[in-house]
C-alpha cells in the first residue's frame, strides 16, 4: 500500500479480554514498520473505547481516504456521499 490509515481508542488497552489488551502497542508497531518501510502512515488515538464515537471515527477515516490524490473511485464516492447528505 501507498498509504495506511489506523485508528484507535485509547481506552481498549485496557479491556478484560487479554487478546484485545495488547491492541495498542500491536497497532503502534505495525504503523511504525510500515512508517520504516516508507508508506506514508497516519495514527489516530482517539479518546474511548472500540464503540465510542464510531460514525465520527468512520467518517474520518473515509475522509481522509478520498483525501488521497490517486484514491480509487474518489469522484463516485463524493457522489455517493454528497447524494446521502442532500437527501
Amino acid at each position: 500500500p501507498a498509504d495506511i490509515f489506523f485508528s484507535l481508542g485509547d481506552q481498549e488497552c485496557r479491556t478484560q479480554n487479554s487478546l484485545l489488551r495488547c491492541v495498542q502497542q500491536n497497532t503502534e508497531s505495525i504503523e511504525r514498520y510500515y512508517h520504516e518501510q516508507g508508506i506514508d502512515t497516519t495514527f489516530q488515538l482517539n479518546p474511548g473505547n472500540h464503540f465510542k464515537d464510531v460514525v465520527q471515527r468512520t467518517a474520518t477515516g473515509l475522509q481522509w481516504l478520498l483525501s488521497r490524490e490517486y484514491a480509487p473511485m474518489k469522484d463516485a464516492a463524493y457522489k455517493v456521499l454528497w447524494a446521502r447528505h442532500t437527501t
